[in-house]
C-alpha cells in the first residue's frame, strides 16, 4: 500500500495538465457488476482503497446504478468530490447473470476509455453477495488478493484459467473462445474454483478443470500440475506442442512426472517403473482426446483449433471446419519416484 501511494505521489508531481491532489483521488482496486432487476440496469460497486493510516480495513465499497456500465460508473461518484482513479484496477467481476447477457458494450467501453489499463483480470461469480460482504484486512484489497491467488492457481495448479482484459480483446477480435474463472469468498477467504467458456461476448458453458488445464498447456501458462488417480503425479518441465497438418492436428506432450506417493523403502523396480510410465502416458492421451471429443460434441471450438489451422492453411480453412480435422495426442513423459535425486542426476532408474 505504501509503495502504491509513493508511486502516485511521483506521478502527480510530474505537472500534467489534469493534476489532482492525492487526497482527492479514490484508488479503485476492483469493480463488481450485477444486474439490477428493479431498475432494469446495472448495479456497480467500486472497491476503493483506504489510504489513511487510521483506517482499520483495507478498502470500502462505493455503489452506483444505471442502464449502462458507463452510467452506473458515473453514478458512483455523482455526489462525491473525489475523482476515481482506475489505473490501479486489478480485478473486474461480473455476476453470472451479467455474463450470460451481451457483454460487447462492456468491452467496447473499457477499450475506449483511456482511464482503464488493460491488464486487469476478469472473473465471473455465482455468489456476488459473498464478495460484497468481504472486508479485507488493512493494507489489503479484494482485487489484490484475487489477482495473487489466480496467478498461483494458473502457474502452480494449472486446472484454472482466467483472462486479462487484453487477452479477452485479443480473442474476441479473432472470433476465438476464451475462459474466465469463477470467484467467490468462503469463510472470509477469496476462493477460485469454476471455469466458464465464453463465445463472442457471452458465457456459454461451464467447463471442468481439465479443459482449463489443456488450454493452459496449449498457451504455456502454467509451470506444474497434479494428476490424482490411484497414484498422485506431479507434472513439471513439460511442453504441449501443436503440429498443424493439412488433415490432422497432432498434439505432442513431453515432460517429467514425479510420483508423489510414498512407497516402501525399496521403491519400484525397473519393470514396475516402465509399466507405470506407460499407464500415465495412456491416461494423458485418453484425457486429452476425451476433452477434444467433448468440444466437438458441444459444437464449440474450446481450444481455437480452427484459428490455428487458418494461420497455417488459410485457403483450406474456408472449406474445412475444425471438426473435420483428425486429432492425435502423443504423450511421452518420464516418471520418477519421489525423492530419487541420484536417479534424476544419473538419468537411470536403478542408479546405474
Amino acid at each position: 500500500m505504501k509503495k502504491i501511494i509513493l508511486l502516485l505521489i511521483v506521478f502527480l508531481m510530474t505537472g500534467c495538465y489534469d493534476y489532482n491532489e492525492l487526497n482527492d483521488l479514490d484508488i479503485v482496486a476492483s469493480i463488481i457488476v450485477d444486474f439490477n432487476e428493479d431498475k432494469d440496469g446495472y448495479e456497480v460497486h467500486l472497491e476503493v482503497l483506504n489510504t489513511t493510516e487510521s483506517a482499520k480495513d483495507g478498502s470500502h465499497l462505493v455503489k452506483g446504478v444505471g442502464p449502462t456500465l458507463e452510467d452506473a460508473l458515473n453514478d458512483t461518484f455523482h455526489d462525491s468530490y473525489n475523482v476515481p482513479f482506475f489505473s490501479h484496477l486489478m480485478t473486474f467481476v461480473v455476476s453470472k447473470e451479467v455474463a450470460q447477457k451481451d457483454m460487447k458494450n462492456f468491452y467496447d467501453f473499457l477499450l475506449r476509455d483511456t482511464d482503464f489499463r488493460k491488464d486487469f483480470q476478469f472473473y465471473v461469480t455465482e455468489d456476488i453477495d459473498s464478495i460484497l460482504d468481504y472486508v479485507p484486512k488493512k493494507e489489503e484489497s479484494f482485487g489484490e488478493n484475487a489477482k495473487k491467488l489466480s496467478k498461483t492457481m494458473i502457474e502452480k495448479n494449472g486446472k484454472y484459467k482466467t483472462c486479462t482484459f487484453r487477452e479477452i480483446v485479443y480473442h474476441y477480435l479473432r472470433g476465438n473462445t476464451y475462459m474466465l474463472g469463477g470467484i467467490r469468498v468462503d469463510d472470509e477467504k477469496v476462493t477460485i474454483e469454476e471455469n466458464y467458456l465464453f463465445e463472442n461476448d457471452k458465457l456459454v458453458l461451464e467447463v471442468d478443470e481439465y479443459a482449463s488445464l489443456f488450454l493452459n498447456l496449449l498457451y504455456e501458462q502454467n509451470e506444474s500440475f497434479l494428476l490424482q488417480e490411484e497414484n498422485t503425479y506431479l507434472f513439471h518441465d513439460y511442453k504441449l506442442e501443436r503440429n498443424i497438418q493439412e488433415d490432422k492436428i497432432v498434439l505432442n506432450f513431453n515432460g517429467n512426472v514425479r510420483l508423489m506417493n510414498v512407497y516402501d523403502k525399496d521403491g519400484l523396480t525397473s519393470e514396475e517403473m516402465v509399466k507405470l510410465e506407460k499407464e500415465i502416458n495412456d491416461k494423458i492421451e485418453k484425457l486429452f482426446n476425451d476433452i477434444i471429443e467433448y468440444s466437438k460434441k458441444n459444437d464449440i471450438d474450446m481450444f481455437n483449433f480452427g484459428y490455428f489451422y487458418y494461420l497455417h492453411y488459410p485457403r483450406l480453412a474456408k472449406k474445412k471446419s475444425w471438426k473435420d480435422l483428425e486429432y492425435e495426442v502423443k504423450s511421452e513423459v518420464n516418471v520418477r519416484e519421489k525423492g530419487m535425486l541420484l536417479e534424476a542426476i544419473e538419468e537411470g532408474r536403478d542408479g546405474k
